[in-house]
């Protein structure tokens, strides 16, 4: 049962992983972007009140 079990959860894991490691990925791409547009943004209003 031990191994089935760690075969099971072998695989899962390098799986897991890479989905993880993908998603991960175009997210941390797509939030400093988007971080960096609304910091302009906000920075673009904040002078303008000044």
């Amino acid at each position: 049962e031990s191994v089935p079990l760690d075969k099971a959860e072998r695989d899962d894991s390098p799986r897991d992983g890479s989905g993880c490691d993908t998603a991960t990925t175009h997210r941390e791409k797509s939030v400093p972007a988007q971080m960096t547009l609304t910091a302009f943004q906000e920075s673009k209003p904040s002078a303008s009140d000044d």
